[in-house]
């Protein structure tokens, strides 16, 4: 994700204008988001999912200084690997909740107020050490 921002952002206005991009969601994580969804939803027969799958921990935030981030993972693995690194391997975990990064980018737009919990979202990308980084900065 980080490579395709960069890409995109080093385009030539002229170039990048028009231009439309397609992210594809890895099967394994759309899964694993399938499976969150059938244990967090009351419609149980959940059989697919739409969009590429984000995943965030109830409560899980991160603080540098005065700034609070909420972390999206697109990593299943990651999510519960930060989880158990913030709270330990308790059987009641946070509640996990999945959604789709389309939706969250489309609510970061719509809400510019600095002061909305939606500036405070970063997306941790599969395989990132982002999240051990700020967690031991706090």
């Amino acid at each position: 994700m980080r490579q395709v921002y960069h890409l995109a952002s080093k385009l030539p206005k002229q170039v990048s204008e028009g231009t439309a991009f397609r992210l594809l969601p890895d099967a394994q994580e759309v899964r694993a988001a399938i499976e969150v969804q059938k244990k967090t939803s009351k419609n149980a027969n959940v059989d697919k999912f739409i969009g590429v799958p984000v995943l965030q921990a109830e409560g899980l935030t991160i603080r540098a200084g005065d700034t609070r981030y909420l972390p999206l993972f697109l990593s299943k693995k990651d999510l519960d690997k930060a989880v158990t690194r913030a709270y330990g391997s308790t059987l009641a975990g946070p509640l996990i909740e999945v959604g789709s990064l389309e939706n969250v980018i489309r609510m970061m737009e719509l809400n510019t107020d600095p002061n909305s919990s939606w500036s405070e979202i970063i997306f941790v990308p599969s395989g990132s050490t982002l999240m051990s980084t700020l967690m031991n900065n706090k």
